[in-house]
């Protein structure tokens, strides 16, 4: 599961619509903000382990996206102590 925070709701979707992208996903909830919170939220599931159209997804960690690596992703665990 991954979970968008952002500003506002444009930034939110357009975030969660690329990282939807990248792996078979659930698609984008709607997002919806935490009371008390300046932040709106936008959730999807994601399968790290298969493409988008869902053939299996020979990927390598430190996960290697378009010439960027991110070794803090790892399958189940975000970089911001999320999971």
């Amino acid at each position: 599961m991954v979970e968008v925070a952002a500003g506002d709701e444009e930034t939110a979707a357009t975030t969660a619509q690329v990282l939807c992208a990248l792996w078979w996903s659930s698609g984008p909830s709607r997002p919806w903000r935490v009371s008390g919170e300046s932040v709106v939220r936008i959730r999807a599931y994601v399968d790290t382990r298969r493409a988008p159209d869902g053939s299996s997804l020979a990927c390598t960690w430190p996960l290697r996206c378009r010439g960027v690596v991110c070794p803090a992703l790892r399958p189940g665990r975000l970089g911001d102590g999320w999971s």
